[in-house]
């Protein structure tokens, strides 16, 4: 695409199509959330889908290069928060039942993060 200005153009105008509706679905979601419809007793489930669409909305705004830096932040934070659980066991300041279900949190926050990492590659 670099050598054929004519393709660039065109993948810049569907690209800036795409993100166009990206942030119009992106409104209508946090919208919806925000509605009488929702039972608001789900918050976990509407943090869970709030987080999602921040996310992709993200993805769509940045460049490639940005979301590559955004990624190794992510994974640099999954990694302190694993070695502050440890350090927090370590000096016994958390139980080990708690320690596993942090462990368990960070794990499932990571995966989910990856699974979506993966919708955009």
């Amino acid at each position: 695409m670099k050598h054929n200005p004519k393709l660039m153009k065109k993948f810049k105008s569907k690209h800036d199509t795409i993100v166009e509706i990206e942030n119009r679905a992106t409104q209508e979601v946090f919208k919806y959330l925000k509605s009488p419809k929702v039972n608001k007793e789900s918050r976990t489930d509407i943090s869970i889908v709030q987080r999602y669409y921040r996310e992709r909305h993200r993805r769509y705004q940045n460049n490639s290069n940005s979301n590559e830096i955004q990624e190794e932040l992510f994974i640099k934070a999954f990694q302190f928060e694993y070695n502050y659980v440890q350090n927090q066991l370590t000096e016994n300041k958390l139980t080990r039942e708690l320690a596993s279900a942090l462990y368990e949190q960070i794990s499932n926050d990571e995966l989910i993060y990856m699974q979506n990492d993966e919708i955009y590659d």
